[in-house]
């Protein structure tokens, strides 16, 4: 692991309105950031945590796949979400996240993106981001208090190319490199969205994302079919 203060600092100016409840962490280099915010969840579950880096040596996905994490041109990051005292459900997590992700990438790029349930992200048939949500038990109630969100994207071209097995399915968001102070702005707009939704969330939001997710979904949402290739 190795830190980057430069970035942190900057990350925690601009989400300075949430500062105060989370521990910010910005890394130039991690082996995962959901595995790294489980590790400090078991060791005190009342924190609330944001963990970003700018590569990842062992990023996952779901069902234990790899997830590739290259330097600089990515964004890879994990949330915590508090589920206490919430009206909305650890399987609902993944679904609104991804809506919050589209929506961002819209506001911030202008460009349209696709959800392919339930965890992907598509432009131009190509996958660019990739959501993990893990569920954090509190041992006294046996419930889930909490979620480790889990945020990959492919945010332009690396020097070198994706991996062989994922040349055909793997894109990214834009074509030409941004600068880091880019990047790190449009971090800290997707995370304040994702958290602002997530610490008051009721009946009349939830309602509007599921219309979201419905009008945004990569496979005909009646039927389940697909709609678009793989």
């Amino acid at each position: 692991m190795i830190k980057n203060e430069k970035s942190e600092q900057q990350l925690k100016t601009l989400l300075q309105n949430i500062n105060q409840n989370y521990k910010i962490e910005y890394f130039s280099t991690i082996d995962s950031t959901n595995t790294y915010a489980k590790n400090l969840l078991e060791k005190n579950l009342n924190q609330n945590l944001i963990v970003v880096a700018n590569s990842q040596t062992a990023g996952r996905g779901r069902m234990g796949r790899s997830f590739y994490s290259p330097n600089a041109s990515g964004l890879y990051f994990s949330l915590t979400i508090d589920l206490q005292n919430k009206n909305i459900t650890p399987s609902q997590i993944t679904a609104f996240s991804g809506v919050e992700v589209c929506n961002t990438i819209k506001d911030f790029f202008n460009i349209d993106s696709k959800i392919k349930w339930i965890n992907d992200i598509f432009i131009n048939n190509k996958k660019v981001c990739g959501i993990l949500a893990e569920g954090i038990i509190d041992y006294t109630t046996g419930k889930i208090a909490k979620v480790v969100l889990g945020i990959g994207i492919n945010l332009y071209k690396s020097k070198k190319d994706f991996p062989q097995e994922i040349q055909n399915i793997a894109g990214t968001v834009l074509e030409k490199e941004i600068s880091e102070q880019t990047k790190i702005e449009f971090t800290a707009k997707l995370i304040q969205n994702i958290i602002c939704f997530f610490q008051k969330p009721n009946r009349k939001s939830i309602t509007k994302k599921t219309r979201r997710i419905q009008k945004t979904f990569f496979f005909n949402w009646k039927t389940s079919s697909s709609v678009s290739n793989n």
